[in-house]
């Protein structure tokens, strides 16, 4: 069972360092702009036994963090604090234990069982810090794409206090508990064996994941090291999904690989028969005449006005554009494994829904890059007028949620004219259907190689623009997809009712010829209840 205690907070100072002594000696001290940095609390809660027990821990989330359990079961009611870095006083409202926790009464020379807490807490993200994602439980060890593992945790000289790092590449499964041990990252200094709390990430495919929570344990015989035990935050998944807020639990294998299928997404937004926002699929292999599922959503009809749909893998990710908790539009990404019935993660886009410091939400296309959020914004020079600038701002809910914005240098868009925002892969693309010189859509392509600073292509295809807008777009990977909704020729099988049609024209050519001229199974009429996406089968 697990075990909750309320709090009231207590008035430690901000601003104000509690520290006892040196506790990491060696390791590399990390600049605040690194996303190890940011993931890395400190954390110190009053007890029945003293006023600041001082633990390092790992941030789930803006209302949680994770560290370990010891010394932490005598919690003093109305008495505990989160402590940043710098200090600034985050007020702890609730401890969950893991099952099983059962606090030693003596310094324990072992590694103590589910020796893991998750703190929830109020008053938004520590200033400066930013959570990075949680291993799945459905991850296994070993990965050929683990490329190290790195530990994080607190130095005190004198006044400074700096977040330090240690890094190795071995990791030894311990016992069937779920305890890892980790060869020694840094040294301890005796008075405090090792950081206790401190957290460990895995480097998987190019992104830090948070592994485990780290036992420290002293051992007398060696009274300069402790010995470093991590315990896997994937047996723990159940607990820190329930305690941890809005935290990102993620399985890298499936997060990022090659696709092996694409399917075309079609969310219906009006007219479902469930009164939800509901899901249609169809898969590649079939050439889009098979549906993979139908699939109804958790979210009523009546919020599709404030919601824009995007395919993400498996997944679906859900804009919310208005009425968010956060005061921000959210990204809100629903897991195809449970039929889009649940929610695999929760995140807050740097965009207010409203205010009059920032455009509005309604100025923005809200796109997947693989795996990173891309907001794109479409500038009038001067704030008048209609040609100007597109600036793009990437966020990366696998590192932390890094957000990198680039300013794309003056181009021949204008807002007067039709044009449609997309992300093949990582690289921007642009259709612009009507205002093209050639009278015929265009498409501009924009590599991420290049910041988005210059186009590698800009050619027509072979649509009218005076036909533009029977269309819709989308990508798979890099060759455009056009959805035909009106004016077909299409029809549904052993009917005489208009279809929607999918043309899907292939980059190889730069976007002359066509793959695949097909009727989908979707009436034509039915067809502008949807939006349409790519999604794909990745392994």
């Amino acid at each position: 069972m697990l075990t909750l205690y309320p709090a009231l907070g207590i008035g430690f100072l901000p601003g104000t360092n509690h520290h006892g002594s040196t506790r990491i000696v060696g390791g590399t001290t990390l600049a605040s702009t690194d996303p190890l940095y940011k993931a890395t609390v400190e954390i110190c809660v009053e007890t029945t036994t003293t006023i600041c027990e001082l633990h390092t821990g790992a941030l789930l989330s803006n209302t949680a963090v994770l560290t370990a359990a010891t010394n932490l079961k005598n919690l003093k009611t109305g008495g505990q604090i989160l402590v940043g870095q710098p200090a600034d006083g985050k007020v702890v409202t609730s401890a969950a234990f893991a099952p099983g926790y059962s606090a030693p009464t003596t310094i324990p020379k072992d590694p103590v069982p589910n020796n893991m807490v998750v703190l929830t807490y109020s008053g938004g993200l520590p200033s400066g810090l930013q959570p990075l994602p949680v291993l799945s439980s459905s991850f296994n060890y070993p990965s050929a794409n683990v490329t190290s593992f790195v530990q994080t945790g607190y130095d005190v000289s004198g006044s400074s206090v700096v977040v330090k790092k240690g890094t190795n590449t071995a990791l030894q499964i311990f016992n069937a508990d779920g305890t890892y041990q980790v060869q020694t990252l840094f040294t301890a200094n005796p008075a405090e064996a090792t950081d206790r709390g401190g957290p460990a990430f895995a480097l998987i495919g190019g992104n830090y994941y948070l592994m485990g929570i780290s036992d420290s344990v002293y051992l007398s015989g060696d009274p300069g090291y402790g010995s470093n035990m991590v315990q896997d935050v994937r047996i723990y998944n159940s607990l820190i999904s329930t305690y941890g807020g809005s935290v990102s639990i993620q399985n890298p294998d499936t997060t990022y690989g090659t696709p092996t299928d694409y399917y075309l997404d079609g969310t219906k937004v009006a007219n479902t028969g469930s009164g939800y926002i509901e899901l249609h699929s169809l898969t590649a292999s079939s050439t889009y005449q098979t549906f993979n599922f139908h699939a109804v959503t958790p979210l009523s009809l009546s919020l599709a006005s404030i919601f824009r749909f995007q395919g993400d893998g498996p997944n679906l990710m859900a804009f919310q554009t208005a009425s968010t908790g956060s005061g921000d539009v959210e990204g809100h990404l629903l897991s195809g494994a449970s039929s889009f019935t649940s929610y695999l993660s929760h995140t807050i886009l740097p965009l207010p829904v409203s205010g009059s410091l920032y455009p509005p939400p309604g100025d923005y296309k809200f796109l997947m890059a693989h795996d990173k959020i891309a907001m794109v914004h479409f500038i009038r020079n001067g704030g008048a007028g209609t040609q100007g600038n597109l600036d793009i701002t990437l966020q990366d809910p696998a590192a932390g949620n890094t957000v990198v914005q680039y300013l794309m240098p003056y181009a021949t868009f204008s807002s007067s004219n039709r044009n449609d925002y997309l992300m093949a892969g990582n690289d921007l693309a642009v259709v612009q259907s009507t205002g093209t010189s050639s009278g015929n859509v265009g498409i501009y392509i924009f590599p991420a190689s290049t910041n988005y600073q210059t186009n590698s292509l800009a050619v027509s295809i072979p649509i009218s623009s005076t036909d533009s807008s029977d269309f819709v777009y989308a990508m798979k990977g890099s060759d455009l997809v056009l959805i035909k909704i009106a004016h077909t020729s299409a029809v549904l099988s052993g009917t005489s009712v208009p279809a929607a049609e999918i043309h899907i024209l292939t980059a190889a050519s730069n976007y002359q010829s066509f793959s695949l001229h097909a009727g989908l199974p979707i009436a034509a009429s039915d067809a502008a209840n949807f939006t349409f996406s790519m999604g794909a089968t990745i392994p």
